[in-house]
C-alpha cells in the first residue's frame, strides 16, 4: 500500500489466496484450491518467529535461508548466478510476479519502482532489487524486458527467469514457491546477506514502509529513504479512534477519498465514507455481464445471510463497476433492486478516472471489462487484515474465512501518548 506503516505496534496479516478448481477469466484467480495460510509464502515458516512492528519498522517474519547459486537469466537475456552475482554481500529487496497476472502483480511492481526511487534518493544504489517470475515457462527475457520498461526500472533492479527447475529451487529456498503461479502470495523479502538476516513483509505495504524497512536492515536511519515530505506526507501520530468508527490513518493515506456514486446517486469518499472502521467484501462487476457476475452476486447474498447481525452495521459490500460509462447510478439502482440487495451493499460507479483509480487500489483495474477479476477481497479496516478469496468457492468454505477476518484480534494498541 502506498502509505507509511503505522507508528505503533500492530500485526500484519498477509492476504492469502483461496482459489477454487474452476478456471475463470480474471488474472490470478484460477487454479487449484489450496489451504489458507496465515503467513507469507506458506512454505513452513518457523513458528514463533513473528516480529512485532514498532515505530518506523515494517512487521515481518524473520528467518534464515540457504540460497542456491543456480544460473538464471535477466530481462536482457544475460546469464546470472542468483547467489554469487545478485545476493552475496548485499542488501536486497525481492518480489515475485508473472507478466500475465492482472491483479496484484502490476500494483506490486509499481510499488517496487517507488521503492527504487526512494532508495536512489537516499543514495543507496547499492541495494539490489530483484523481481523473480513465478511463471518461468512463459516469462521469457523478452517479456521481462517489456514488463520492466513499463515500470521504468533503473539499473540495480533485475527481473529474473530461467529453467523452471532452477527458478523453483530459488523460490523454495526463499519460501515463496507455489505449484501454480496463480497462487503466489503478494509478499516481499528483505535480505541482508552479510548478516544472514531475512524478513518477509506484505507486498501490500507502502513504498515508504518497505524503503524504511530495507534501510533499517541495511543499517541506515529509517527516515532517510523519503523525499522532502509535504505536510500531508510527514509522519503523523498513531491512528486513534474518532467517533464510533475506528480511524486507520495509514489505510486512509493509501486508499484516499476518491469520490464514487452509489446506486442511489449518493456521493461517497472511498476511505472515509465507505471503508473506515468496517469489515468489507470488495468485488468488481458490470451490470450487463451475463457470465460470472450474477454468480458472484448470489454468492454475496449468501454470505450476507450468514451474518445477519452484522450486515449494514460493521459488515459492508463494495461492488465496483468496471463499466462506469454504462453503469449509471440509475442503472445500478435497478440492478440492486433486482438482486434485493438491501442495506450495506454499495454498487459503485462514477467518473471513469475515479472508478479506475479505485479499482487500481484494490488490484482490480482492467482494460477490458470482460477480463474483470472473479475474486473477492475481504478485509478488516481496524485490524488491517485482508484476504483474497475465490468468489466461486463453496459458501461453506467462504464463511469461515470471513469469520476469521471478523475475529482477527485488533492488535492496534493505544498510541504512544496514551490517548
Amino acid at each position: 500500500m502506498d502509505h507509511r506503516f503505522y507508528r505503533y505496534r500492530r500485526s500484519l496479516v498477509i492476504a492469502p489466496l483461496v482459489l477454487g478448481v474452476l478456471g475463470v477469466a480474471g488474472g490470478c484467480a484460477g487454479g487449484s484450491r489450496q489451504t489458507v495460510v496465515d503467513r507469507p509464502g506458506g512454505q513452513g515458516s518457523p513458528a514463533g518467529s513473528e516480529e512485532p512492528a514498532v515505530a518506523g519498522r515494517a512487521n515481518a517474519a524473520t528467518f534464515d535461508v540457504s540460497i542456491p547459486d543456480v544460473e538464471l537469466r535477466d530481462q536482457h537475456g544475460k546469464r546470472v548466478h542468483f547467489y554469487s552475482d545478485l545476493v552475496q554481500g548485499k542488501t536486497v529487496v525481492v518480489s515475485f510476479f508473472f507478466t500475465s497476472c492482472k491483479t496484484i502483480c502490476p500494483s506490486l511492481t509499481a510499488m517496487m519502482a517507488q521503492v527504487q526511487r526512494k532508495l536512489l534518493v537516499a543514495g543507496r544504489s547499492d541495494i539490489q532489487l530483484i523481481s523473480i517470475s513465478v511463471d518461468p515457462v512463459r516469462d521469457t527475457p523478452t517479456r521481462l524486458k517489456a514488463w520492466s520498461e513499463n515500470f521504468s526500472a533503473k539499473p540495480g533492479w533485475v527481473f529474473l527467469t530461467g529453467k523452471k527447475r532452477h527458478v523453483d529451487q530459488v523460490l523454495k529456498a526463499l519460501r515463496s514457491f507455489t505449484p501454480d503461479p496463480q497462487d503466489h502470495t503478494p509478499m516481499v523479502l528483505l535480505g541482508n546477506e552479510p548478516r544472514r538476516l531475512w524478513k518477509q513483509v506484505s507486498g501490500l505495504s507502502s513504498a515508504d514502509a518497505i524503503a524504511d524497512a530495507v534501510l533499517e536492515l541495511a543499517g541506515e536511519a529509517v527516515d532517510s529513504a523519503s523525499e522532502e515530505p509535504t505536510p500531508e506526507q510527514a509522519p503523523k501520530k498513531a491512528s486513534v479512534a474518532r467517533g464510533e468508527r475506528r480511524y486507520n490513518e495509514s489505510a486512509h493515506h493509501y486508499f484516499g477519498d476518491i469520490e464514487l456514486q452509489d446506486q442511489n446517486g449518493t456521493t461517497h469518499r472511498l476511505y472515509t465514507d465507505l471503508m473506515r472502521g468496517r469489515v468489507l467484501l470488495v468485488n468488481s462487476f458490470f451490470s450487463t455481464c451475463t457470465g460470472v457476475c450474477p454468480v458472484m452476486a448470489r454468492k454475496i447474498r449468501e454470505l450476507r445471510k450468514a451474518f445477519p447481525e452484522r450486515v449494514g452495521k460493521d459488515f459492508f459490500v463494495l461492488s465496483i463497476s468496471v463499466d462506469p460509462e454504462v453503469d449509471t447510478p440509475k442503472r445500478l439502482h435497478e440492478y440492486a433492486k433486482n438482486l434485493h440487495a438491501g442495506p450495506g451493499w454499495y454498487f459503485l460507479t462514477g467518473a471513469s478516472e475515479n472508478v479506475r483509480a479505485a479499482l487500481h487500489k484494490f488490484g482490480m483495474r482492467v482494460e477490458d471489462r470482460e477480463n474483470h477479476s472473479n475474486i473477492f477481497l475481504i478485509g478488516n479496516d481496524v485490524t488491517d487484515s485482508w484476504k483474497k478469496v475465490f468468489s466461486l468457492a463453496p459458501t461453506d468454505e467462504l464463511v469461515p474465512l470471513l469469520t476469521e477476518v471478523f475475529d482477527t484480534p485488533a492488535s492496534m494498541s493505544a498510541p504512544p501518548d496514551g490517548r
